[in-house]
């Protein structure tokens, strides 16, 4: 959704840079004959209106190309709850 927007600019049409936009996620139920989960609804709400907002996103976009900004990732697994026998799923 986000690699196919495309914007008019003064040279033409182009990509805008994700963080231009604002994207609204919401979860959803879905089922089939095996059984439900949710899953994703995404949409478009618009451009950012704020200079400022877009500003600092586009220096946190800079500071993760940098590597300045690193992700933790969690291993639920590992998580006290993800061990509980109590848990069905």
């Amino acid at each position: 959704m986000m690699a196919s927007r495309t914007m008019n600019g003064k040279n033409g049409p182009f990509t805008p840079p994700r963080f231009s936009h604002v994207y609204r996620l919401k979860t959803i139920l879905e089922e089939n004959s095996k059984g439900s989960w949710h899953g994703w609804e995404m949409s478009v709400e618009g451009p950012v209106q704020s200079v400022d907002i877009y500003q600092r996103a586009k220096s946190f976009a800079a500071s993760i190309s940098l590597g300045d900004v690193q992700v933790k990732h969690s291993d639920e697994s590992a998580s006290p709850a993800a061990q509980d026998d109590d848990i069905p799923f």
